[in-house]
């Protein structure tokens, strides 16, 4: 295929891509590589040894808990932290519920 377009566009760069693909077809014979097995082993060298199981989104990372604050961040709160209850008026925003009990 290579050879063949090598001949409908006949320029330097075109024989020299022909002949390189050539030679790493006969290296890759001699070393006793399919086609298909060369593109396998360039895929795999690419993706790297580290394959985990799981997708990437689904990958538990390790916690520092022995995690340090940084001098820009704020420090966390101490002491207790007091809850006011919400009432059901303050958590509608001033509206009555439409499908409550206390209506019907």
């Amino acid at each position: 295929m290579v050879i063949l377009l090598c001949l409908l566009h006949i320029k330097p760069w075109t024989i020299a891509i022909a002949i390189g693909a050539v030679a790493l077809a006969y290296y890759l014979e001699r070393i006793g590589m399919t086609p298909p097995g060369a593109l396998r082993a360039l895929r795999s060298y690419f993706a790297g040894r580290y394959r985990p199981a799981l997708a990437w989104h689904k990958v538990r990372f390790p916690v520092d808990y022995q995690r340090r604050r940084l001098p820009w961040e704020r420090p966390a709160p101490s002491g207790e932290i007091l809850l006011e209850p919400v009432s059901k008026s303050d958590a509608l925003g001033g509206r009555q519920a439409i499908n409550s009990a206390d209506s019907a």
